[in-house]
């Protein structure tokens, strides 16, 4: 069959595409707001877990 019949009544396969609204600034800012404070958090596990692997580390020698 040729390509053109076969791709006739699809559109082109072709789907629209639409851009989201820019965030306000104030929504930018408390992103970023949030984004410290879970990197923060993260840190601070993270500092705990090292701390932890050295404690049980040296508790099995």
């Amino acid at each position: 069959m040729d390509d053109a019949v076969r791709g006739a009544g699809d559109g082109g396969g072709v789907a629209p595409t639409t851009q989201a609204p820019a965030p306000s600034p104030s929504d930018l800012a408390a992103e970023v707001a949030r984004l410290r404070r879970e990197n923060e958090r993260l840190r601070m596990e993270r500092d705990i877990l090292k701390k932890a692997a050295l404690i049980f580390g040296a508790a099995s020698r």
